[in-house]
């Protein structure tokens, strides 16, 4: 099967991105999430983290990265050039990744380390795939939560447990 073919975009439940404050949201948020982790990186590990942070280093690495390229991924004008963009938004993280551990390299009690990008790495391209490929995952995560109706709000939360395989 092809790419092009796995891929199946659902309707948006919201406008334009230039109309949409859900959009733009959604715009912010890996920004947010990147400089979250340039800060957190730029600092030495306190010693007594030191020796906790090696065992849960790479599991970190995993998610952080994972989600970072999954709001990419979730983009609307990313949607837009499926496959190509959900390929994009792992190389995108990919390439942080590695500005990152370079940026460790030049900070005191930090160092750059290999190890740590493929974690990033997987963690996005695992996200991704999971993302593009797993039509439930992809309703739950693209649920609306926060629905208008007239003048008012209501909450709408996904199902859950979130669904299996399909």
């Amino acid at each position: 099967m092809e790419a092009a073919q796995c891929w199946k975009p659902l309707p948006v439940n919201s406008t334009p991105l230039k109309e949409s404050p859900e959009g733009h949201w959604r715009a912010i948020l890996p920004v947010l999430l990147a400089l979250t982790v340039f800060v957190a990186s730029s600092r030495p590990i306190p010693g007594e983290f030191g020796s906790i942070m090696a065992q849960w280093d790479k599991v970190v690495h995993f998610f952080v990265y994972g989600v970072m390229a999954l709001l990419i991924a979730r983009l609307r004008f990313v949607q837009e050039r499926l496959p190509l963009g959900a390929m994009s938004s792992i190389l995108m993280v990919a390439a942080f990744g590695i500005t990152d551990e370079l940026h460790q390299a030049f900070t005191p009690g930090r160092f750059c380390s290999l190890d740590d990008w493929l974690a990033d790495v997987l963690g996005a391209v695992t996200f991704v795939t999971a993302y593009v490929h797993w039509t439930a995952y992809r309703r739950w995560l693209e649920h609306r939560v926060v629905v208008r109706e007239g003048s008012k709000f209501r909450i709408d939360l996904p199902p859950v447990p979130m669904p299996g395989l399909s």
